[in-house]
C-alpha cells in the first residue's frame, strides 16, 4: 500500500524538488524517485538539472561524432536535452563533413538543358553528384522534370 503524502511533506517536495539530487529526494522523504516523480508531476512540479561545465565540455567534445543516444546515456540526460543544450551552445553535428562543391556556371547551364529529359542515373554520372544534390539545386531553379 502506498504512503499517504503529509501537507508538511508536499511543502517540501515544492521547495526542494527542482533542485536537490534525486538520492537526497530518495533520503529525505524515504521513497523511491518513481513515486517522488509522480507526486510532482501531479502538483506540475519541474526538476531543474543546471548543465555543469564538465557536462558543457563533454557534450562540445563529442556532440559532432557521438550519437545523441550515447550522449543521453553518458551525461544521464534525455536526448531532448541533448538537442537543446548543443543547439543553446551552437554546436552542430557532423562539423567535419566536408563542404559541398559549389556548382559552376556552366553545370547549372546544362542542368537547365537536361535536367528535365534526362534520367536520374544519367544526371549523376554527368554531375558526379549525388541525385539529392542535383534535385535541390534544381528545385533552388525552379527546373521542373517533363510528366512522362
Amino acid at each position: 500500500m502506498t504512503k499517504k503524502w503529509t501537507k508538511k511533506e508536499i511543502e517540501l517536495l515544492k521547495k526542494d524538488y527542482p533542485t536537490k539530487p534525486k538520492e537526497e529526494l530518495e533520503s529525505l522523504f524515504n521513497r523511491n524517485m518513481a513515486a517522488i516523480t509522480f507526486k510532482a508531476n501531479s502538483l506540475n512540479l519541474k526538476r531543474q538539472q543546471y548543465w555543469t561545465k564538465k557536462e558543457e565540455e563533454l557534450l562540445m567534445k563529442y556532440y559532432s561524432t557521438v550519437s545523441e543516444e550515447e550522449l543521453a546515456t553518458l551525461l544521464n540526460r534525455s536526448i531532448a536535452s541533448i538537442r537543446n543544450k548543443a543547439s543553446r551552445l551552437n554546436i552542430r553535428k557532423n562539423e567535419n563533413k566536408p563542404k559541398a562543391k559549389p556548382w559552376s556556371q556552366n553545370e547549372i547551364k546544362k542542368l537547365k538543358e537536361i535536367y528535365p529529359t534526362t534520367s536520374q542515373e544519367e544526371l549523376t554520372e554527368i554531375f558526379n553528384r549525388s541525385i539529392n544534390a542535383i534535385r535541390n539545386k534544381a528545385f533552388q531553379l525552379n527546373i521542373k522534370r517533363k510528366k512522362r
